[in-house]
């Protein structure tokens, strides 16, 4: 133990605090470990890039993770309102103080939520080959810690500056198919070579 708290303390200390800026900065701007955090940077759960599939931010999303702190958080709200309804003074005024707490909590949780959605809509396949940055791309709005690097990329995808990628083609097929058409690199790359 010692003054620090218990290993597990310190170590959870470490990977809401210093260990992504710092993991970024060893990967050179290609971090293997990704902190995806809610818009507020309250909530977060760390993937590793190598083991991502179509499925994570589903498994994510769902009652695992982000789906059973929502339920959590609604629960212990409920409970404190009703405790706080029984309650006077201080003791009322305390109980108020972590309702809005818990509260803003859950809005930002909620706010993480919604935007998972809205990329699994959009459709959300990471392909090893494409690399680090590219799979990251599609993913910028839930790395707010590391945001700048994710969506220029986003925007050099969106441009059609990596249209030999399968993330290009996963989005913007129509206009991946034209450029294989001109480009016979695209065209293996994407097995449209004939």
């Amino acid at each position: 133990t010692g003054r620090d708290g218990e290993p597990t303390d310190q170590l959870r200390r470490y990977f809401a605090g210093p260990f992504f800026k710092e993991h970024v900065k060893q990967y050179r701007k290609r971090p293997v470990y990704w902190l995806l955090q809610s818009p507020k940077k309250k909530y977060g759960v760390y993937v590793f890039h190598e083991r991502l599939t179509g499925d994570t931010l589903y498994r994510i999303r769902g009652d695992e993770y982000v789906g059973s702190k929502l339920k959590l958080l609604d629960a212990r709200i409920a409970e404190l309102r009703t405790r706080r309804d029984g309650a006077e003074g201080r003791e009322r005024r305390q109980l108020e103080k972590q309702i809005d707490e818990l509260e803003t909590l859950r809005d930002d949780v909620k706010a993480f939520a919604d935007t998972i959605d809205r990329i699994t809509r959009r459709g959300y396949t990471p392909h090893i080959d494409d690399g680090v940055l590219i799979n990251m791309a599609p993913l910028w709005e839930l790395i707010p810690s590391w945001r700048a690097e994710p969506k220029k990329c986003w925007k050099a995808l969106e441009n059609g500056d990596y249209d030999w990628s399968h993330m290009a083609m996963d989005y913007w097929p129509e206009r991946v198919k034209e450029k294989c058409k001109q480009n016979r690199s695209y065209a293996i790359a994407h097995g449209l070579a004939e």
